[in-house]
């Protein structure tokens, strides 16, 4: 597998085939003494294995992600009218 030094500018995404989910996923990184290029399927956190491909943002739909920016004022997360929401708004101070 090729480290993260084989990034393509603008193309922040590494994906690769996942045995375990059986598709090409998103992976993170999850270096180790050991292995500083380890990465990892963001689904099932299976170590990735095989070359990696480098994806820009408006590439993923094709691989069945969608990436909210946060910048629709017009939507909120339907669990904060409930107090379930984690997320507090900037200047909060909660």
């Amino acid at each position: 597998m090729s480290g993260s030094e084989d990034a393509i500018p603008g193309h922040d995404f590494a994906v690769v085939r996942c045995r375990e989910c059986a598709r090409e996923v998103v992976t993170y990184p999850d270096p180790s003494p050991d292995d500083p290029d380890v990465r990892r399927c963001v689904h099932c956190d299976e170590r990735a294995s095989g070359p990696l491909r480098w994806l820009g943002v408006a590439d993923l739909d094709a691989l069945g992600y969608v990436v909210d920016s946060g910048e629709d004022a017009g939507s909120e997360c339907t669990s904060c009218g409930t107090g379930g929401c984690g997320v507090k708004p900037a200047g909060d101070g909660s």
